[in-house]
């Protein structure tokens, strides 16, 4: 089956200039000859350490960033060298869902109203799209609470305390295996 490319990227390099106190530049290399393809239909997910890169390779190929070397294609378009002015299009296509959900949702919007809009956005008739969002919110209700995470905010505290509990517990873990 021949799979259809949507965004491409070929030995990608992103480097920011530090300028050293005595004169001269040097660069932070923030993305290193990075290739991926990400396929129609597919979902990508990136992940790596805190300070490895992730953000700004995402901004860096949907041009958010420019380019320091390296080339980038979005339908089989190159779009290495284009100005940001002439990739207003994109807007509407492409969106990096970052990994901190406080910075890449409203939290002003209950969950229902995020979910909405990008069924809105793909013309999915209200209906349909009410359907879907009633079954998304009973799949992430809590059954042990009857919770269903009327603002997302609530989820994401709930998951950020879990998230530390998790941590509390392998610290005090790795603390203990020191003296095994």
């Amino acid at each position: 089956m021949n799979k259809e490319i949507l965004i491409s990227a070929t030995d990608l390099k992103k480097y920011f200039p530090v300028h050293k106190f005595m004169g001269g530049k040097q660069y932070v290399k923030a993305v290193d000859g990075v290739s991926l393809e990400i396929n129609k239909g597919e979902t990508f997910g990136l992940v790596g350490e805190s300070g490895c890169g992730k953000s700004t390779l995402e901004r860096t190929l949907i041009r958010m960033y420019d380019i320091t070397d390296g080339k980038v294609t979005y339908k089989g378009k190159d779009i290495t060298n284009e100005k940001a002015k002439n990739l207003q299009w994109m807007k509407d296509e492409v969106q990096i869902i970052f990994q901190d959900p406080y910075s890449a949702l409203n939290p002003f919007w209950n969950v229902r109203e995020i979910i909405n809009e990008p069924l809105k956005k793909a013309g999915m008739e209200e209906k349909e799209a009410e359907e879907r969002i009633a079954a998304l919110q009973t799949a992430i209700a809590d059954p042990e609470t009857g919770r269903d995470y009327e603002k997302l905010s609530d989820l994401c505290a709930e998951l950020e305390q879990e998230k530390n509990r998790h941590e509390e517990i392998l610290a005090e873990w790795m603390e203990l295996s020191e003296f095994l």
